[in-house]
């Protein structure tokens, strides 16, 4: 009895997780962020890196779609419209891929859960982007333009498999249609 009281307490005690800290990690000095096609020093991550990076890229991707969504329908472009909501999707895939990793294969319990649990966060983030009705309208307003008949090549395929991804997704439906879509 006495062993097995010894076994219990010893494994409560190793499985015992500090509490993680909520202070931001500058982007700078965060090794989950880091320069196109350089390695990422995943030893240096910790719990700390990958919540900060969760809210920051929430946050940098939300003003990147109020961005978007706040130019006049008549000026907008390829550029500020597609291709800024290409680079916002790039931005905040490339942060997810890294906390999906570490939520996968960490070593470390406290950094594997905290990532699993950002993870999370950010897939349900994703899915708020997608279903972002500001967004899609001015994609939409965009697809009727002038501008956008003049699209070529992989311009108009983007541009196409885009209007395409937000119908799919239910804004070809009406809004009563799409309120039943969401509650399923």
């Amino acid at each position: 009895m006495k062993r097995i009281l010894t076994l219990l307490i010893l494994s409560s005690l190793m499985s015992f997780q500090p509490p993680v800290k909520e202070n931001p990690v500058p982007e700078e000095k965060n090794p989950i962020y880091n320069n196109f096609n350089e390695p990422i020093d995943f030893a240096a991550i910790n719990a700390d890196h990958i919540k900060s990076a969760t809210a920051s890229i929430q946050e940098k991707v939300n003003a990147q779609i109020e961005k978007i969504v706040s130019i006049p329908d008549d000026k907008r472009t390829y550029e500020n419209t597609l291709l800024a909501l290409d680079d916002l999707t790039a931005v905040l895939s490339d942060v997810h891929a890294v906390i999906y990793l570490l939520g996968s294969t960490h070593s470390d319990s406290m950094i594997r859960n905290t990532a699993i649990e950002s993870r999370v966060k950010l897939s349900q983030f994703g899915n708020q982007i997608r279903l972002n009705e500001n967004l899609y309208n001015a994609v939409k307003v965009f697809s009727i333009s002038q501008n956008a008949k003049a699209l070529e090549g992989y311009q108009a395929k983007y541009l196409n498999n885009t209007i395409e991804a937000y119908e799919i997704n239910g804004f070809a439906l009406s809004e009563e249609e799409r309120e039943v879509l969401k509650s399923l």
